[in-house]
């Protein structure tokens, strides 16, 4: 199963387990306002859960065509990039472990080492 139909799924679950609740409450003669606090933390919980869904399925979505518009160049350009990235991080690191095995103190973002 897809992530995007994965988190639509979980919509479907967590829209069901609010109806549920909202139809118990109704059975009950409560009015959806003035839940006893389990029923109104199962309620929000289940409106948080619908929310977070369609959150990431709205991320996926534009994820999915950013995949659709990027080019075969931007992709190689943006994996060189990262990879530039991980090697300057990993020369500074390699530069911290020297400076300090011999015992130099260097400023590093503020911090004296």
């Amino acid at each position: 199963m897809s992530r995007l139909a994965n988190e639509e799924k979980k919509k479907v679950n967590h829209s069901a387990k609010k109806a549920g609740v909202l139809m118990y409450a109704a059975e009950k003669g409560l009015h959806r306002t003035c839940l006893p606090p389990q029923l109104a933390l199962a309620l929000a919980r289940a409106a948080r859960g619908i929310t977070l869904a369609e959150q990431e399925t709205a991320k996926l979505r534009i994820k999915e065509c950013e995949d659709l518009l990027e080019t075969p160049l931007q992709r190689r350009c943006r994996r060189c990039t990262c990879a530039r990235v991980h090697d300057a991080q990993r020369q500074v690191a390699s530069l911290l472990v020297i400076f300090d095995r011999e015992g130099i103190h260097v400023v590093t973002e503020g911090v004296v080492m």
